[in-house]
C-alpha cells in the first residue's frame, strides 16, 4: 500500500514497517523553480491557496508574518502571486519565494538527518531522475518491492528528458 505525504515535518514519523521515498531538492534549484511556478501558475485544485488573500502554502508563521507584512500598510491584493508578481525586480520574488519555502527546506534537511540510517527510507533527489531517469526508477522500484520491468514503462511519462 502506497501513501503520498507531501512535504513531511520533522514531527511526522512514518507508521511502524511504512517504506518511505524521502524527495530531496537543492534548496537554490527549489527556490528558483518556485518562484517561476507560482508567478505563471494558473488556478488549480492543489494551489487553490495562491489565489486567496494573505495565503501561504507551508509557511511557518514567522516567514507568513514577513511576506505579509505590507499587507498592514499598503493597501491592494495581498495574494502570494500577485505579490510575486508587483515585486519590482526578480531579487525581491526570489526572496519572497525563499520566505515561503523556508520550512520546507527545513524539514527536508532535517528529514535527511534524522533518517540517514534508517533502512526503510531511500532518500532520493531530483537530481538523479534528471541524471539517470530509468535508473533512478529502478532503484525506486526496486526499493518498494515492486518488478523492474513490469513498472517502469508506467513511469516512462514522468521522464522529462525523453521528447514526446
Amino acid at each position: 500500500e502506497l501513501h503520498l505525504v507531501v512535504e513531511p515535518s520533522q514531527a511526522w514519523n512514518p507508521p511502524p514497517g511504512m517504506c518511505v521515498v524521502h524527495w530531496m531538492r537543492d534548496p537554490a534549484d527549489l527556490i528558483a523553480s518556485g518562484y517561476i511556478y507560482h508567478s505563471h501558475h494558473l488556478k488549480s485544485w492543489h494551489e487553490d491557496w495562491l489565489h486567496s488573500a494573505r495565503s501561504c502554502s507551508f509557511c511557518d508563521e514567522e516567514s507568513h508574518a514577513e511576506i505579509f507584512k505590507s499587507c498592514d500598510t499598503e493597501p491592494g491584493d495581498c495574494r502570494f502571486q500577485n505579490m510575486l508578481h508587483d515585486a519590482h525586480n526578480h531579487s525581491r520574488g526570489l526572496y519572497l519565494e525563499s520566505l515561503r519555502c523556508r520550512r520546507t527546506i527545513e524539514d527536508m534537511w532535517g528529514n535527511l538527518n534524522r533518517w540517514a540510517d534508517e533502512d526503510s527510507v531511500l532518500h532520493v533527489s531530483v537530481e538523479s531522475m534528471r541524471e539517470d531517469f530509468n535508473g533512478t526508477v529502478d532503484c525506486i522500484l526496486r526499493f518498494l518491492g515492486y518488478s523492474e520491468r513490469a513498472s517502469r514503462a508506467r513511469f516512462k511519462v514522468l521522464d522529462v528528458t525523453q521528447k514526446p
